[in-house]
């Protein structure tokens, strides 16, 4: 056993170390050095397990400050390994020269990568299958559509909170996106990740134009160009896009040598007739765009689009009904009328297809595609389409933090205050109409809807606040949340609830 302890000036500070066993059993090693299962443990005597990289000696200046830069970026948020610590240790060699010892310090995870997932391969490194993990293998396997996109989603919660500080991933794909054994969706491996906002001398040293980072199955054609001054946010939302294709089929796009992934990334389109929703489809031919001005502006636009989704599909009960009426005609009458209902079905388009065009539209960062979005959202509402209903709601609802919400209404024209209530308080009344439409109209499973409209009792600004009321949607809202798995909602609705449960203790 030979235990060595890290500790930095920042963990001095705090009454904080690290530790591991440089002669125990790794739990993984690559290009960069050896990763150890180590312990944090912090001024109170408290243990935490967390991976220490061990780097290699003599690696190049680049490659450490990579290193140093993943380390600095320490977001906590449930869709993304937790950084903890760069830690540099000074030592002899045999011949009594200095020697610097470099270590990245994060959250230990235990389970598979999504990679293996998607294969079935579902041993962990010590060879045990989690029940966890097993039973959402099996999910994924029976309902694909639906429990890949919830995968995506964690995806795009994890890379959300990376983009709402400027950062972007560059290198997302299912070897970087671990699979927990409690349940967790999480994305790792910052070592190419780019601050947008402030890109300083030593970042461009770190990325030369020209330079390809990433791998070519996921890259966008401006990541495979070394286009550096046109990555953005919506490179990762192609990755992401590819990544969503991938679930769905169990393959990427498109096949052959990385050379030849890269040819098809920037010529060839994404072959989405492999896809049978058409809302799904509608989608990750947005993400996958070769022009970034036709892609989704950032992964809250993405992830906007999805949680517009309704499953099961519209068009899979349309085409239930089709079907089922088609054969007893055939039956009945003869195949002429078969083919005349065929014939007309395909020439209109359903609800669902209208709504997914539109919403499109209405997520534009140009001002006139919003309007017509806009517009045709508004026609669908008012015939009754409760998706539509919500998305009106959603373009007025009081959102002072929401960037998706806020770009519309700016595209809109529609003028808020500081509070980020609309100036007209009767686009604000509409915004409660519009919500309790379509909370009925779901037969009050709208959870994201029965949220917003909590807000409205809870400030009081439109409506003569009611707490009780406020609540008791809040409820309701967490519970269909439950229903449909969204962790994400119910741990928002959860403290919500928590501060107005302190507030009334502090009234008493």
């Amino acid at each position: 056993m030979a235990i060595r302890k890290l500790q930095g000036q920042k963990e001095r500070n705090e009454g904080v170390y690290y530790e591991f066993d440089t002669d125990a059993d790794i739990l993984g090693e690559g290009g960069m050095g050896r990763v150890y299962l180590g312990k944090r443990i912090d001024s109170n005597g408290g243990v935490t397990p967390v991976a220490i990289k061990a780097m290699f000696e003599g690696l190049p200046d680049l490659v450490i400050e990579r290193a140093r830069r993943e380390a600095s970026i320490q977001l906590h948020n449930e869709s993304l390994v937790l950084m903890y610590a760069f830690i540099e240790t000074q030592d002899k060699d045999m011949l009594g020269a200095d020697v610097t010892h470099y270590h990245v310090i994060s959250e230990y995870l235990d389970g598979i990568s999504l990679a293996n997932l998607i294969v079935g391969d579902l041993e962990d490194r010590h060879g045990v299958v989690h029940p966890s993990i097993e039973k959402l293998y099996e999910e994924y396997i029976d309902n694909r559509e639906q429990k890949s996109t919830e995968i995506i989603k964690k995806v795009l919660a994890g890379v959300m909170a990376l983009h709402d500080v400027g950062y972007i991933h560059r290198d997302i794909d299912p070897t970087n996106i671990m699979v927990t054994t409690d349940g967790k969706i999480k994305l790792i491996d910052f070592g190419v990740a780019k601050q947008l906002v402030r890109l300083n001398t030593a970042d461009k040293g770190l990325t030369s134009s020209g330079q390809f980072l990433g791998k070519a199955g996921y890259a966008a054609p401006e990541l495979i160009l070394g286009d550096i001054r046109h990555q953005n946010f919506s490179t990762d939302v192609y990755a992401i896009g590819i990544l969503y294709f991938q679930l769905l089929t169990g393959h990427l796009p498109f096949k052959g040598t990385s050379y030849d992934m890269m040819e098809a990334q920037l010529q060839k389109t994404i072959p989405l007739k492999a896809i049978q929703s058409y809302q799904i489809r509608t989608v990750i031919k947005k993400a996958t765009a070769k022009k970034q001005s036709e892609r989704y502006t950032t992964s809250a636009q993405f992830r906007a689009a999805i949680d517009a989704f309704v499953f099961p599909e519209p068009w899979y009960r349309n085409k239930t009904i089709l079907t089922s009426g088609i054969a007893v005609l055939a039956a009945a009458v003869c195949g002429c009328i078969v083919y005349w209902s065929l014939a007309s079905s395909a020439s209109e388009p359903t609800p669902e297809e209208l709504y997914q065009s539109y919403l499109t539209e209405l997520n534009s960062s140009e001002p006139e595609k919003t309007s017509q979005g806009f517009d045709g959202m508004l026609n669908l509402a008012e015939k009754g389409y409760m998706p539509a209903m919500y998305q009106v709601a959603y373009t007025y609802v009081w959102a002072p933090k929401d960037s998706l919400s806020l770009l519309r209404k700016k595209n809109l024209g529609l003028i808020t205050d500081s509070l980020g209530l609309l100036i007209e308080n009767a686009k604000n009344e509409e915004a409660m109409t519009w919500l309790k439409k379509a909370i009925q109209a779901s037969d009050s499973t709208n959870y994201q809807a029965m949220s917003w409209l909590a807000q409205y009792y809870l400030n009081g600004m439109v409506v003569n606040r009611d707490i009780e009321v406020a609540v008791k949607l809040l409820n309701k809202s967490k519970n269909e949340a439950i229903k449909n798995q969204d962790k994400e909602h119910i741990e928002k609705i959860n403290k919500v609830l928590s501060r107005i449960k302190k507030i009334k203790h502090e009234n008493e």
